[in-house]
């Protein structure tokens, strides 16, 4: 028994294909666009821990430049043994 297809029933299942894609198209877009953000916040994340890592370098370079001086202080006063 062959059944027949008619035009009205492909064109139906073609319209339903056709906004069943419209649908992924917007949601592939609208996960493009909140990648991109996120992509952004890594990279300010990592600029700002760059940033956090060059200044505890500075402060432990100041730190030991102030021990150096400590250092020659209890020289000069004769404190050291």
């Amino acid at each position: 028994m062959s059944e027949k297809v008619s035009n009205e029933l492909i064109y139906e299942i073609l319209k339903n294909m056709q906004m069943g894609i419209a649908n992924i198209e917007d949601d592939s877009k609208e996960i493009k666009t909140r990648l991109t953000s996120l992509e952004g916040g890594f990279a300010r994340l990592h600029r700002d821990s760059s940033g956090l890592y060059e200044d505890s370098a500075a402060q432990h370079a100041r730190y030991d430049r102030l021990l150096e001086r400590i250092k020659q202080i209890e020289k000069r006063l004769n404190l050291t043994e």
